[in-house]
């Protein structure tokens, strides 16, 4: 198997629960990801999760997570670890108002091999016309600094706007405007249109 995916969650009273993951990804070469062509070796990935529910519409969460992974052989010409790991923490907030909207807050740090990344993420749903219309926005900021390539860092700023129209509970239409921009990619504008439909076949 390229993939095993193994999630637990436990809901230790009505006030709080725990959940714990497990991902192991190796690679196959088969072209469906740019990204497995940068290792060879498998990756484990674990976490876990504590979950407060204040009430029935808000809830807090805080975690952490461990990563290990091979790196190449060394070599008499480079000096490089056959083990690496990285590992972090993050944190959450979420709040709905029913069908009148929700926000939320997510913030994530991830240090050791391969550099570090701290990520916020803030983001609301408003429904002007409940299950009609509804408008959403995000605002997620990003600081990365790699040291596997001593250029590779800086401070990532993106926000997103969109509007969704509903027919019914069967299909959306949703326009996003999206605007990323650091200091290695000063300007990346986007406009996405999506058409999603809910079918039992």
């Amino acid at each position: 198997m390229d993939q095993t995916n193994v999630l637990a969650r436990w809901r230790v009273t009505d006030a709080w629960d725990l959940s714990t993951q497990y991902v192991r990804i190796v690679p196959t070469f088969d072209a469906d990801s740019i990204f497995n062509i940068f290792t060879i070796h498998p990756l484990n990935d674990a976490n876990m999760r504590v979950r407060w529910h204040l009430s029935d519409n808000q809830r807090i969460y805080v975690g952490g997570m461990v990563r290990l992974f091979g790196n190449e052989e060394p070599t008499e010409a480079q000096d490089a670890e056959t083990s690496v790991e990285a590992y972090g923490a993050m944190a959450g907030y979420y709040q709905s108002f029913g069908h009148r909207g929700r926000v939320g807050a997510d913030i994530s740090a991830e240090l050791g091999y391969g550099g570090s990344r701290i990520m916020g993420d803030l983001w609301g749903m408003w429904a002007p016309l409940p299950k009609q219309v509804e408008l959403d926005g995000r605002l997620t900021v990003v600081h990365f600094d790699q040291d596997v390539q001593p250029n590779l860092y800086g401070l990532s700023v993106g926000y997103q706007l969109g509007a969704k129209y509903l027919f019914e509970d069967l299909a959306g239409i949703s326009v996003l405007v999206e605007h990323n921009f650091n200091r290695i990619h000063t300007n990346q504008f986007r406009l996405f249109a999506v058409l999603d439909f809910d079918v039992w076949l």
